[in-house]
C-alpha cells in the first residue's frame, strides 16, 4: 500500500492537475493543486515561454516519493498502476476463498438483529465496558456491520 500512495503523491508532484476530458489543456482541469496558468505563458507562437507541465513540478524527498528517475510521471504511474493491479489480485483471490471457505456467513448480517446488537455494543465500548470476547468463533453486531461494509461497500468502491 505503501507504493501506491507513495507512487500516487509522485504522479501529483509530477503533474498537480487532474483532467476529466482528453485535450488536458490548462484551464479545463477538474482539480488543480497549484496556481493557474499565466495568460501570458499559453501564447503558442512564443515557443520560449510557454507553459509546459514541467513548470507545475514540484521535487519530493526522496523518501517519500517513488525509487528511481525523480520527476518520471511515468516510471510513477507504472508503479502505481502495477501496484494497483497486485492489490486487484489480492482482493480477487480473498473474495474467492472467501465464498468457497464459507467465511462470508461470519460478516454478512443473517438477521436483522444484527443492528440492535451493534447499537448494544456500541453502548458498551463507548462506556468502556467492552463486550465479552469469544475469541474468533463469533462476531458482535457491530463488527459483522464493520466488516460487512469493509468487506463488500468500500472495498469494491476504492
Amino acid at each position: 500500500m505503501m507504493f501506491v500512495l507513495r507512487s500516487g503523491l509522485q504522479i501529483l508532484a509530477d503533474h498537480p492537475r487532474l483532467y476529466g476530458n482528453a485535450g488536458c489543456r490548462p484551464g479545463t482541469e477538474w482539480l488543480r493543486l497549484r496556481a493557474a496558468v499565466p495568460a501570458d505563458r499559453m501564447d503558442k507562437a512564443d515557443v520560449q515561454n510557454v507553459w509546459t507541465s514541467k513548470d507545475d513540478a514540484v521535487a519530493l524527498p526522496k523518501w517519500l516519493g517513488i525509487p528511481g528517475i525523480r520527476h518520471s510521471i511515468g516510471l510513477a504511474r507504472w508503479w502505481h498502476l502495477s501496484f494497483d493491479l497486485l492489490w486487484l489480485v489480492n482482493g480477487g483471490v480473498f473474495y474467492v476463498l472467501l465464498f468457497t471457505t464459507g467465511q462470508w456467513r461470519r460478516i454478512v448480517p443473517q438477521s436483522w438483529d444484527v443492528f440492535p446488537n451493534a447499537v448494544s455494543a456500541t453502548v458498551q465500548y463507548a462506556s468502556l465496558d467492552f463486550p465479552l470476547n469469544q475469541g474468533f468463533t463469533v462476531y458482535n453486531g457491530l463488527q459483522v456491520l464493520a466488516y460487512f461494509i469493509t468487506v463488500f461497500v468500500a472495498a469494491p468502491l476504492a
